[in-house]
């Protein structure tokens, strides 16, 4: 295979669930902020209540007007990403081989001596050893764990944001309802830390081509895969 040739890696369809996922995902973290720690992003509720209440003529205080519409927009997106992603979860389960998990088919011993060698990469630049390199694929064992951490938050947040929402009908308790807001601040918190490590993983300068490529064609160069996902390369699984 020509080290010159480009391989897709990522369909147009994972690229733009990708970006729908970001931008919703992204929204739910403001406007959650902003009902979360309302203190600290008042200014931001301003902002937003302000145009609001000029242009609708309502005497409403703005900050008060920003958070209701933090509250509704929280709840609509919500919604909308909930089913989003239950409905693409189901058509990769279905029709799609999800790889995410291969790293995590390893031998528990394995995972942890390239789970290792890969944080002393990141973080102190040190080259991983051959037998560990020889043996990423798609998605390495990090990938795997963080995908866990993402799944907890999702279940936390969305169970408990449906029955938050749905309180009222299903006469909920007083105790029942601080444990739901309490879950949902969990996986608030947990979006958040996957959010931060997924971040800081595409921004190191040997996962340039994957930030590249998701935002573009979805295509890597050969002698980047040789280097950095042999195993993917060797296998000839061409797809996200």
């Amino acid at each position: 295979m020509s080290e010159e040739r480009d391989v897709e890696v990522m369909s147009l369809g994972y690229r733009i669930m990708h970006a729908v996922n970001l931008i919703l995902f992204a929204s739910l973290m403001v406007s959650g902020a902003m009902l979360y720690a309302l203190e600290a992003t008042s200014w931001f509720a301003y902002g937003i209540g302000q145009p609001l209440t000029s242009l609708l003529g309502s005497n409403t205080d703005p900050v008060v007007a920003g958070v209701q519409w933090a509250r509704t927009w929280h709840r609509v997106v919500g919604i909308a990403w909930g089913v989003m992603i239950t409905f693409y979860a189901v058509y990769t389960l279905l029709f799609s081989r999800v790889s995410v998990f291969d790293g995590l088919r390893k031998p528990f011993r394995q995972q942890l001596r390239e789970a290792k060698a890969l944080m002393k990469m990141y973080l102190l630049g040190e080259p991983l050893p051959e037998d560990v390199k020889r043996g990423i694929g798609r998605h390495n064992v990090l990938v795997g764990y963080l995908f866990i951490l993402l799944l907890v938050a999702v279940v936390l947040v969305s169970i408990s944001g449906v029955l938050l929402v749905y309180a009222e009908p299903l006469a909920l308790s007083t105790g029942a309802i601080r444990l739901l807001y309490l879950l949902h601040d969990i996986g608030f918190a947990l979006s958040i830390l996957f959010f931060l490590l997924h971040t800081f993983a595409v921004l190191m300068p040997q996962n340039r081509p994957l930030l590249v490529a998701m935002f573009s064609s979805g295509r890597i160069p050969v002698r980047w895969l040789r280097e950095h996902m042999p195993l993917y390369l060797r296998e000839g699984r061409h797809e996200a």
